[in-house]
């Protein structure tokens, strides 16, 4: 059919109701479908009134003022919903707020202090004895060359042609 617009009705609809009744607000690559539609299909004509039509009558909405009674409303609610006072807010997220739950949270916290302290110093320890066993290794080719690699030992050496 050689007469038939590009652009489809229900497709012409949706960007009215995305852009507006100003097609030159549609997509720029959607522009002349729609100017094309709209010379030959007079429903495209009449949808395009009825969004002008819209457009202008909520241009011509004003915005109503707040009532005295809704403002008094409003300014009530800090009344009614009262908050702590600064210096408690300060500490309410504390969890422990009882004399009783500081004083095992303290306990609790001393036992585990003394007990990685003493975990550590058995680890301390172990990599001590492993460290004098590697002392008195002889030395791997591999570990000697990384080492040198890592602490440039001879990397001048390398590098002079």
């Amino acid at each position: 059919m050689k007469g038939t617009p590009e652009m489809e009705l229900a497709r012409f609809e949706q960007l009215l109701d995305q852009h507006g009744a100003d097609v030159a607000l549609f997509p720029e690559r959607e522009r002349s479908a729609a100017s094309a539609l709209l010379a030959a299909d007079a429903r495209a004509r009449r949808l395009l009134a009825q969004a002008e039509a819209l457009e202008r009558g909520l241009q011509s909405m004003t915005t109503p003022e707040p009532s005295a009674a809704l403002r008094r409303v409003v300014a009530e609610i800090p009344l009614r919903h009262p908050q702590p006072a600064p210096a408690a807010a300060a500490f309410g997220w504390l969890p422990l707020r009882s004399a009783w739950a500081l004083a095992a949270s303290a306990a609790l916290m001393l036992a585990l202090g003394a007990l990685s302290g003493a975990l550590a110093s058995d680890l301390d320890l172990s990599l001590q004895a492993e460290a004098t066993q590697l002392a008195f290794e002889p030395e791997d080719d591999a570990l000697t060359e990384l080492s040198e690699l890592a602490f440039a030992a001879e990397l001048d050496e390398e590098l002079v042609p």
